[in-house]
């Protein structure tokens, strides 16, 4: 299932990119994953974090809550720069994961 909102992948279904209701899979070894990165980039004035209302938290939230149902061995996640990333870190950290983070040109 490729949700249409991150924060719907915590709970048992979520909703296609076409409006379906399907299942949210689990079992996976490898979660490669970007939640939204509208509230983390330079070009946003009113700038929020992981825990505020908006999208870039809730599809922050949802995505963790999924890690946390299913307990994927690896985690990638990618963003912007400016994204709150020792915070992510330290909220993966929270549930077990060893974490770290880098930032790489994709050019």
């Amino acid at each position: 299932a490729r949700g249409r909102r991150g924060r719907e992948w915590g709970g048992p279904k979520a909703t296609t990119a076409y409006g379906a209701q399907v299942e949210v899979p689990g079992g996976v070894d490898l979660l490669v994953a970007g939640t939204s990165c509208v509230d983390y980039s330079n070009l946003n004035n009113e700038k929020k974090g992981l825990d505020d209302a908006g999208e870039s938290g809730q599809t922050f939230r949802g995505m963790m809550q999924w890690v946390k149902r299913t307990q994927p061995p690896i985690v990638i996640l990618e963003n912007v720069c400016s994204a709150p990333w020792e915070m992510v870190a330290e909220r993966f950290r929270e549930i077990g994961y060893h974490a770290q983070f880098t930032r790489l040109d994709t050019k």
